[in-house]
């Protein structure tokens, strides 16, 4: 019992700090790079959830070693072509793994598939509805 009463302040502790308004000033460097191997906090997945990771691990990156603008942009641009050489490996892939079913598999895959894609649909949270002007 103490030990769930520990964790739950701790994890409250951590989800305060996690939403507290940024610092605008940026951190000195500093020589502990064990942050950046610490996975991030749980973001979407998905090609949108994918690039808030990246951006977390650059606000990382940033908050520890103190990036210039120059080498943000520069890593940015890492991450978008690492972004499309991913997306277009990930194509080959289903391509490739289609080319080897037969016909009747094929059909049943895509069944799976878009039932999977409702499943996922249903449980988002509907876009909130824009108001009248």
């Amino acid at each position: 019992m103490k030990k769930t009463w520990i964790a739950g302040l701790l994890g409250l502790a951590l989800a305060t700090v996690a939403t507290a308004e940024p610092n605008k000033k940026k951190k000195p460097a500093t020589s502990n790079i064990s942050s950046l191997n610490q996975p991030a906090a749980a973001a979407p997945m998905g090609p949108r959830g994918h690039q808030a990771r990246m951006e977390m691990q650059l606000q990382r990156m940033d908050s520890l070693l103190n990036l210039s603008p120059e080498q943000e942009a520069q890593i940015r641009e890492l991450n978008r072509q690492h972004a499309e050489a991913i997306q277009q490996l990930n194509k080959q892939h289903k391509m490739a793994i289609k080319a080897l079913l037969t016909p009747e598999q094929q059909a049943v895959m895509k069944a799976q598939r878009e039932a999977m894609q409702d499943q996922r649909e249903s449980v988002r949270p509907a876009a909130p509805m824009e108001s009248p002007e």
